[in-house]
This record gives structure tokens, C-alpha cells and sequence, in this order.
């Protein structure tokens, strides 16, 4: 096991099962098919997360676009953390130039494209570096 502990959040319920499945045994996994649920374990639940990955698109976002929820959902996640705040990537079947440009200037410190194949997404999210990229830094 990495001993990464992991965050998902994707309202696809079906490929959050998937990808978790294909973690745990390699890393703590805890899984949100809505932000408001995501946010409430991060506030009350006082531990260290290594990295929180967050789906672009999230249809349960009061307020916002849900164009932009998986945007406003980091910046929330950043006001929770402050300075301590765990590593952000961004999972998304939108894998256009702009919206890969969008979410590292708006908090990101990357962006996986989601694929059909959640081994490779989960190779990824265990291979990833627990720093923040230059992009943020």
C-alpha cells in the first residue's frame, strides 16, 4: 500500500466504483457522489489527505454554473486548508486545451483525463507527486 489517502468526488456513480476499486489496496480511499457530502468529511474530519481529486463537472453545486463546480469545489476545498491544503487534481472527460488551461489557473495542480480504462487513471493518481506543480506553486 502507498499509504496515500485519497479523496474522490465524481457524481458518476458507476466510474467513482471503478476507480476506488481499482486503489484501495494500494491507498485509503474515500469516495463522494456530491460535493456538499466531500466538503462536510473534509470540515469535521480533522485528517491528513494526501490528494483530492475532484470530477470538472458536478451537478449538485448550489449556485454556480455547473460548468464551473469542479472549480468553485476547489476553491472551497483551498478556504478548508488554508496553507495546508492537500494536493488538487482534477478528473474530467472534458479534455479540451481550455479546460486543462482553466483548472490550473483557477487552483488545480493537475488535470487527468477520465478514461474508460480506470487502471491507467489509477496508476496515475498513485504515481502523482504529493507537491504542488510549478503551475501553482
Amino acid at each position: 500500500m502507498s499509504g496515500r489517502k485519497i479523496v474522490l468526488v465524481d457524481d458518476d456513480e458507476a466510474y467513482l466504483a471503478a476507480l476506488a476499486g481499482e486503489l484501495r489496496g494500494d491507498a485509503s480511499v474515500h469516495t463522494f457522489g456530491r460535493v456538499v457530502d466531500c466538503l462536510e468529511f473534509l470540515k469535521q474530519k480533522g485528517e491528513n489527505v494526501d490528494i483530492i481529486c475532484v470530477d470538472l463537472f458536478m451537478p449538485d453545486v448550489q449556485g454556480v454554473d455547473w460548468q464551473l463546480s469542479g472549480l468553485s469545489t476547489i476553491k472551497q476545498i483551498r478556504e478548508i486548508y488554508r496553507e495546508d491544503a492537500p494536493v488538487i487534481g482534477v478528473l474530467s472527460g472534458m479534455d479540451a486545451v481550455v479546460h486543462i488551461h482553466t483548472c490550473l489557473k483557477n487552483g488545480a495542480d493537475w488535470f487527468i483525463e477520465k478514461r474508460f480504462d480506470v487502471k491507467s487513471v489509477a496508476d496515475q493518481l498513485l504515481e502523482k507527486p504529493l507537491q504542488p506543480t510549478a503551475v501553482n506553486a
